[in-house]
């Protein structure tokens, strides 16, 4: 085990800052980092201050394509890809390592994930995947393992993988697939395919919670897995998918075409049938913390992560501090002061987030006109609930609404696409004393 055992992948486009920071956070490490960058310039750095990276500048050239390129130069037996706004656990990959070489039916092993956020006082954590904090894929059959993957959704994108299966689902990819949701998906599909996955009980990742992700720097939006199959939304892209998804399956479990897309096309429907659980519970709260920079005073909250996770994480926190350009969120609400009393307020979230968050508004005596959900209306203990479209009818420029939900990217998008501007995300302050 060691460098010789794992290569890390980063890829990017167009976020010189969060290179920077990358290079900070692997650039000394035990392992070889090689990134990828396709922007039309290259950064510039001290490559003699960083010399375990591999820098591999290819502007223009697609993602799936720099991706392949790259795993066909890797020589070590893992792979992990680092999205260039998240900080894995240098210890962790050691963990995951260790892990695959006594496990040889497994094909990726991830732990668990802390998502950050920088307001203008605070950065803010909380734990991602709450409901999955022992989720392993064991069958014995590939479909088997793919179904309970997309019935029970958590990506593998990120995990530590073995080479060759991450290199087989990236070469299917290349010059077929764009769309970035359709990847996570193959990525997670061809994996399990090729053996088992599981998650370890130890902190594994820190990623930044931040609108503008790896596909939107790209210039683009892609029409969502929903869209693709119930909406007939970009038709040649999902027949790509369930055609990568039959050769996948060819190649794993001796299927023909025909049955491979049928089976892609259960595994489809299984991952929208539970979407809105899912999105329900990651909406739950989970553990909160005011600041990750100070998180080992409050070593209470974290009790199973142990005292070197928790350093880790202030060491996270700080070097994100220290990058300003990798995003200061300033539409967060740090604090109940800044809200008007004036102002009617709607809460975005139904979940216990929004609850709690209505109870200690109605505490401070200001106004809760309603709540809003992304799927329901009706009514939620006694209060008004609209849809987005309903809210979207009776929007006035004096609202506020407050998002109280850990899917506030997506949230944000929604609220911004139907013209409404004035809000917070105060999904993490509701929580706290």
């Amino acid at each position: 085990m060691t460098a010789a055992s794992l290569t890390i992948v980063v890829p990017s486009h167009n976020r010189p800052a969060f290179l920077q920071r990358t290079l900070e956070h692997y650039g000394n490490g035990p392992y070889h980092c090689v990134i990828v960058d396709s922007s039309a310039d290259p950064i510039v750095f001290d490559a003699a201050a960083y010399p375990c990276v591999d820098y591999r500048h290819r502007p223009g050239v697609p993602f799936a394509t720099k991706l392949h390129e790259c795993l066909l130069t890797v020589d070590t037996p893992y792979v992990v890809l680092s999205a260039d706004d998240d900080m894995i656990r240098l210890d962790a990959l050691a963990e995951c390592v260790a892990f695959l070489d006594s496990h040889p039916g497994h094909s990726s092993v991830h732990g668990h994930f802390l998502f950050f956020l920088r307001s203008p006082n605070r950065v803010w954590g909380l734990r991602a995947y709450w409901a999955r904090h022992d989720w392993q894929v064991a069958q014995d059959d590939p479909r088997d393992r793919q179904l309970h993957l997309m019935s029970n959704y958590m990506h593998q994108m990120y995990a530590v993988q073995r080479t060759p299966l991450l290199r087989r689902a990236y070469g299917m990819m290349d010059g077929r697939l764009h769309n970035s949701e359709l990847m996570e998906f193959v990525v997670g599909l061809s994996v399990t395919a090729g053996g088992r996955h599981r998650t370890l009980p130890i902190f594994y990742q820190a990623r930044q919670d931040i609108l503008d992700s790896w596909s939107r720097s790209l210039g683009t939006g892609y029409p969502n897995l929903r869209q693709l199959y119930q909406d007939g939304a970009d038709p040649q892209q999902y027949e790509q998918f369930l055609d990568i998804c039959a050769e996948i399956l060819q190649e794993t479990a001796g299927m023909e075409r025909e049955g491979g897309r049928r089976h892609a096309i259960r595994c489809v429907e299984a991952y929208l049938a539970n979407e809105e659980d899912l999105i329900r519970q990651m909406a739950e709260p989970g553990v909160f913390h005011r600041d990750l920079m100070r998180i080992e005073t409050e070593a209470a909250f974290w009790p199973d992560w142990g005292d070197e996770a928790l350093r880790d994480i202030a060491a996270m926190a700080h070097l994100a501090w220290k990058h300003e350009g990798c995003g200061l969120d300033a539409a967060i609400l740090d604090e109940f002061t800044g809200l008007d009393a004036s102002r009617p307020i709607y809460i975005y979230g139904t979940g216990g987030a929004g609850r709690a968050l209505a109870a200690r508004l109605d505490g401070l005596g200001l106004s809760v006109a309603g709540y809003i959900d992304s799927f329901h209306g009706g009514t939620v203990e006694g209060r008004p609930c609209l849809t987005v479209q309903e809210y979207r009818a009776v929007h006035r420029p004096d609202d506020m609404v407050l998002i109280a939900s850990c899917m506030h990217g997506e949230i944000r998008r929604t609220l911004e696409e139907a013209g409404i501007i004035n809000y917070r995300v105060a999904y993490f302050r509701a929580m706290l004393p």
